[in-house]
């Protein structure tokens, strides 16, 4: 998926195992099809919708119990470009060379049902007009989202910003890697166009193939050689065809040249007995030479020259211009660099709406098989976290009538409270009615309900400490046998007696 190693290009410049927690207050954008594809192993899954939906359903309720705001993003028709990737991957997968449809109904209907429920959460998801890396990069770089989830690298071909893949689970605690824009730039030294010239390279979806022998050296080679020399590298390829200036050098390397003797010591034309005795025109010298000064001006050596500095492009270049369709195909150039101008999206397309208890509780029923109570427990811890992270108390469900006490959660300091429902809540029923207890991070509690933490505070500092005695004395009575006095008295009487 995407250009032809990529990933281990960019891996360098890679933030590993970032804890997703981070995110917390951010919006990602998420490439639907890509978590799809990784909870199934198919990007349209026959017979795996379960599967897929209760992956979907944890996942996103975790990350939104996090704080992070998710929009989904839905793929479109693919561009006319990609069928041959189409083709290959519909016959790695079933075995079927028929036509594919660039619509990609399979993938809607697996679409429709994770909408469905995303939507019954209160989350938005947005229609791609063609891919939707394309429509996460666009969001990325318009500054809609801070990010994108997603396993595809034609994001950054896209000119996306910041992604996050890899997603893991470390005890309870997402974690993914990081890579984004900056840093690739900053440790690789590569920016879009460099990164747009590696895919028509090495192949990407919509060029399976790249240019013949061309691999991840060799690309990062030409690409690093392009900018030595100041120029942009995308640009460069686009210009190879109509390149005169490469024209005549390959005609000048390819006309023989003869090579005539070179002193040993200067390796400048001549023999260097010749100019032990009368010297080196080039090292302008009387007699003898000094080696290094300058470079032989003979035509044998400045072809020599020009091949070494030249050669890798030459050679890429001549492989590219024998391609069929012409080098370098400006479909792909168009599709990565023009295929977001037609996606318009405002900010309030993207903001969290509330969630359909009823609904959501009907959508798991029918695509995960649970009864209400089954929906009940799964959902009522979810969204008391969830209303952790918004803002004022207004149409709150659920709402904490006290601290049980502290705890930890993945190393991080919790308190477990207790939470009765709301006047609002119609929808929990009895079995939530009181009492559910759910462990709150310190710092977000301490955020939205001060005062009932400072109230346990105030409780603990009255309360006796831990593993004292029930009325112990703390100070002696004038003329009371203290309790070492007794027993000082009882041991001698025992001492007596044996």
């Amino acid at each position: 998926m995407g250009v032809h190693g990529l990933w281990e290009i960019l891996s360098p410049a890679s933030e590993v195992s970032v804890p997703l927690t981070t995110l917390r207050g951010q919006t990602v954008a998420v490439d639907l099809s890509a978590w799809i594809m990784e909870f199934t192993g198919v990007a349209a899954p026959p017979g795996k919708h379960y599967l897929m939906n209760r992956s979907l359903f944890y996942r996103t309720t975790s990350l939104l119990g996090m704080g992070v705001k998710l929009v989904f993003v839905l793929d479109g028709r693919a561009p006319d470009i990609k069928e041959a990737a189409l083709l290959d991957r519909q016959e790695a997968q079933t075995g079927s060379t028929a036509s594919v449809n660039l619509d990609r109904p399979g993938l809607k209907v697996a679409n429709s049902q994770c909408v469905e429920m995303l939507r019954c959460l209160g989350v938005p998801c947005i229609q791609s007009p063609g891919e939707a890396e394309a429509m996460c990069a666009y969001l990325n770089k318009a500054g809609l989202v801070n990010g994108c989830f997603t396993e595809d690298g034609d994001f950054f071909l896209y000119g996306g910003k910041t992604l996050y893949k890899n997603i893991q689970k470390n005890g309870k605690t997402y974690m993914a890697d990081k890579y984004t824009d900056v840093s690739i730039d900053n440790k690789l030294g590569l920016g879009q166009n460099d990164l747009l010239a590696l895919g028509l390279l090495l192949g990407c979806d919509y060029d399976k193939e790249g240019v013949r022998g061309v691999g991840t050296k060799k690309g990062l080679d030409l690409v690093k050689h392009f900018k030595d020399k100041g120029l942009d590298a995308l640009d460069r390829l686009k210009g190879w065809a109509a390149n005169k200036t490469l024209d005549e050098l390959e005609q000048r390397l390819a006309t023989p040249v003869k090579a005539n003797s070179h002193c040993t010591l200067c390796s400048h034309l001549g023999k260097s007995t010749s100019h032990t005795r009368l010297g080196c025109t080039v090292c302008e010298t009387d007699t003898g030479c000094q080696p290094g000064s300058k470079l032989c001006p003979c035509q044998a050596c400045l072809n020599k020259l020009i091949e070494h500095e030249n050669k890798l492009e030459l050679t890429i270049r001549r492989k590219a211009l024998d391609m069929k369709p012409a080098f370098p195909n400006m479909k792909i150039v168009q599709e990565f660099t023009m295929g977001t101008r037609t996606c318009m999206v405002t900010s309030s397309a993207l903001e969290l709406s509330n969630v359909h208890f009823e609904n959501l509780i009907k959508c798991l029923n029918s695509t995960l098989r649970w009864d209400r109570a089954e929906a009940l427990k799964n959902i009522v811890p979810f969204l008391i976290q969830y209303e952790m992270h918004r803002n004022g108390n207004e149409g709150k469900m659920f709402s904490p009538t006290r601290i049980v006490g502290k705890c930890k959660d993945n190393h991080t300091s919790c308190l477990e409270v207790e939470w009765d429902k709301t006047d609002v809540n119609t929808w929990a029923g009895e079995s939530h009615a009181t009492g559910v207890k759910v462990k709150v991070t310190r710092e977000l509690l301490t955020l939205r309900y001060p005062a009932l933490v400072e109230k346990y505070e105030e409780d603990q500092v009255k309360r006796p400490p831990k593993g004292s005695r029930k009325g112990k004395i703390t100070a002696e009575i004038p003329g009371q046998t203290t309790l070492h006095q007794f027993f000082a008295i009882k041991k001698k009487k025992l001492d007596f007696s044996s």
